[in-house]
């Protein structure tokens, strides 16, 4: 999918609920706490009424540029008052809510089987960007950032320590783009360029990753803009929970370069420094 769809889209699950899974990731009540490691049993998260500004909050769902097996009711991640085109909530009616801290504690947990799961890191989003030089109309350099954005590490669990054997995927709102001048924005956003009102996000996933050195890896798979699936390679650094490298995009992915203005704001090869800031998750 390109982006999210309209709810009731798709058929209803069993208890007559619309895109419960996929679409967009889904804010809960329920207060994001790490379980012990190796547990196996199941553990219900507790409600919790917190604070938007600092308090963690369960996101469960996953959205439209997650893989299948990915989109489902167990994975959980975890958000504080992060916005952003892969993420909504969901208005339902119930009883009156009690104040904050008074809500019920855990369910007694079920006895279950191993529940095992690769280790995963996911970006935070006040620390992950994609930056990249343009022109502003007098000819001044710039640069842009990209800063709505999810990315996700998900290691061998078989070797959770070796970045090669993992798999990486990011997706990028392409919507959030600024420079900090106003017609350079508009026009990055505009059918000539992103179109962002017809293809909002740019997505990558990897097909392989291969260490070159200390920290450092090729990352090879596809990315997806506009109306194009592009096979790319990179090198990045792998490092204290930070990914980090240069993306290079073809200029004629993004705009062709004899419609009026086309080579005005960027460069033939359009080098994405990325940068995601990556937290564990269990």
């Amino acid at each position: 999918m390109s982006g999210p769809v309209e709810v009731g889209s798709t058929p209803p699950n069993a208890w007559g609920l619309y895109e419960m899974q996929g679409n967009v990731s889904e804010w809960c009540l329920d207060e994001f706490r790490g379980f012990p490691k190796n547990q196996k049993q199941i553990t219900v998260d507790r409600y919790h009424r917190g604070l938007a500004t600092h308090d963690k909050f369960v996101v469960r769902g996953h959205s439209f540029w997650i893989t299948g097996d990915e989109c489902n009711s167990w994975l959980r991640l975890d958000r504080h008052n992060e916005a952003g085109g892969f993420r909504g909530f969901r208005v339902a009616l119930g009883p009156v809510l009690p104040p904050r801290g008074e809500g019920p504690q855990d369910a007694s947990p079920e006895t279950a089987g191993d529940l095992k799961k690769p280790p995963t890191y996911m970006s935070t989003g006040t620390s992950s960007r994609l930056q990249f030089p343009v022109k502003l109309p007098d000819g001044t350099p710039s640069q842009a950032t990209l800063d709505s954005l999810d990315c996700r590490v998900t290691m061998d669990p078989e070797a959770p320590g070796d970045f090669s054997r993992a798999s990486m995927k990011f997706a990028v709102d392409l919507r959030s783009v600024t420079v900090g001048n106003d017609e350079t924005e508009r026009t990055l956003k505009s059918p000539t360029y992103f179109d962002v009102e017809k293809y909002p996000y740019a997505t990558f996933y990897s097909s392989s990753i291969s260490k070159k050195g200390d920290d450092l890896y090729r990352i090879e798979g596809k990315f997806k803009m506009k109306t194009g699936l592009h096979e790319i390679a990179f090198h990045a650094r792998f490092s204290d929970n930070t990914l980090s490298g240069t993306i290079e995009i073809e200029r004629p992915w993004i705009v062709a370069d004899d419609e009026a203005g086309g080579t005005a704001l960027l460069p033939a090869v359009v080098p994405l420094e990325a940068n995601f800031a990556l937290e564990p998750r269990r």
